[in-house]
């Protein structure tokens, strides 16, 4: 069944000889200048319909496998009982839907679908959606217009919860609750495994209520939303990510896959628990655009450990390669910031085998560097490194003598103008650390 074609058919006026006798008062009146189409006499017909196809074609390339459903019609409500089909990838899906009518214009529907998989491409489920959910036009809302929307949709929302306004709809529009589930995901050079999504479809938006996952040798939960306009090159999309015991290895070398020039898998060595605020635009591949892409990261670092770094290993250099190659670290907490492709390091404080340590300043994933590492010179060159190694591995306090002077640091500053280069290297840069650390503020 070739879907365009089959509406088409719909559409169609019926010869005069093959027009039924009217029946009735109610029976489809002819449009003026032509006999009624197929849908006018099934817009007053009653009953139920079976249909098993093996293979729909859909608008948009999409296309449907081993379809069966069953439609009910009485009088002007038309009832989904069921529809079962598979995917392209494999995939099974199962929908029910209501639908009300005056005459031959819906006046509101609601449905629920669920898609199962065994391997999901998360790319194509956002095209699927977007496609679902693709406004007619585009407009461009201000800030203060798009609050005075989203305060009427929370109004919309309570009335409709209200007994007495059971529907999910807005007048004329389809709304549908989407549930995906799947054993194996992959998105870009990421992979994970028990995905579970629950989102609520309407015109120009997908909201995000729960999706979870395990991905990155830990798991993450999501929630927040896409929005989809007519022009179908930008997908404004928010989400609040919830981050527990992801693998440090395995975040940075997914980042590194990415092509992002950060840590790769064998630098860093530990795990991280934390909250994510991200806000971004999808584009047609649906993968974030870097330079408009802003976020704000809250962690809580454990058994961290860095291997061959080089902007320490660069700040270090006046002492032994030995010593600054592999450092660890006692738990860390500390927030981040992404703007225009830039992590912002508002000020990171670091207890390590060597030195007590303040980071602050940019890292540019795509384009330049502009870090200031503050360090205690003389701890890191006499201190008695393999004891403290002992110390942070046993999980045992901070010692008096290690903490002593943690606030009175030396300060390097570490510049580069794109990746790969090397840093540029100033020592004794305190005062321009607390400038560039009051401009991130």
């Amino acid at each position: 069944l070739d879907y365009e074609q089959f509406m088409g058919h719909l559409k169609r006026e019926l010869a005069r000889g093959d027009s039924p006798a009217p029946p009735g008062p109610k029976a489809a009146r002819p449009r003026p200048g032509g006999a009624p189409a197929v849908r006018d006499l099934l817009a007053q017909a009653n009953g139920q319909l079976t249909l098993d196809i093996d293979h729909a074609t859909l608008p948009e390339g999409e296309s449907m496998n081993h379809v069966s459903l069953r439609l009910d019609k009485d009088g002007s409500t038309v009832r989904m009982p069921y529809l079962r089909f598979l995917t392209p990838e494999n995939g099974h899906g199962e929908a029910s839907a209501t639908a009300y009518f005056e005459g031959l214009k819906l006046r509101n529907a609601d449905a629920d679908l669920t898609l199962r998989y065994a391997t999901l491409d998360v790319q194509r489920l956002l095209g699927l959606i977007a496609r679902l959910t693709t406004t007619s036009t585009d407009t461009v809302s201000t800030a203060r217009t798009q609050a005075r929307a989203e305060r009427r949709a929370e109004r919309k929302a309570v009335r409709q919860r209200q007994p007495g306004n059971p529907s999910l709809l807005a007048s004329g529009q389809l709304t549908a609750v989407l549930r995906v589930e799947a054993d194996q995901v992959n998105y870009a050079a990421m992979s994970g495994s028990n995905f579970h999504l629950v989102s609520h479809l309407r015109s120009g938006e997908a909201r995000l209520d729960n999706c979870s996952l395990d991905a990155l040798q830990g798991h993450l939960s999501l929630s927040g939303y896409m929005r989809s306009p007519a022009n179908r090159a930008h997908h404004p999309t928010q989400l609040q990510v919830r981050l527990q015991d992801i693998q440090l290895p395995a975040l940075f070398g997914t980042i590194a896959g990415m092509g992002l020039g950060t840590l790769g898998a064998d630098n860093v060595h530990g795990s991280l628990r934390g909250v994510a605020d991200v806000r971004t635009d999808l584009g047609r591949t649906f993968l974030p655009s870097l330079d408009n892409t802003a976020g704000y990261l809250k962690t809580d670092i454990r058994d961290l450990e860095l291997i061959n770094v080089e902007v320490l290993m660069e700040a270090l250099k006046f002492m032994k390669a030995e010593r600054t190659s592999h450092l660890f670290f006692e738990p860390v907490q500390g927030e981040f910031l992404l703007a225009e492709g830039q992590v912002l390091v508002p000020g990171l404080h670091l207890d390590s085998n060597l030195s007590n340590l303040e980071v602050g300043g940019h890292y540019g994933l795509s384009g330049a560097s502009n870090l200031f590492i503050g360090l205690q010179p003389m701890k890191a060159l006499f201190g008695n490194n393999d004891k403290r190694i002992e110390r942070i591995q046993s999980g045992a306090p901070m010692t008096k003598a290690d903490a002593k002077g943690k606030d009175k640091l030396t300060y390097v500053s570490m510049r580069r103008t794109a990746p790969g280069e090397k840093f540029k290297v100033r020592i004794f840069q305190r005062d321009e650390q607390r400038q560039g650390m009051a401009r991130l503020r």
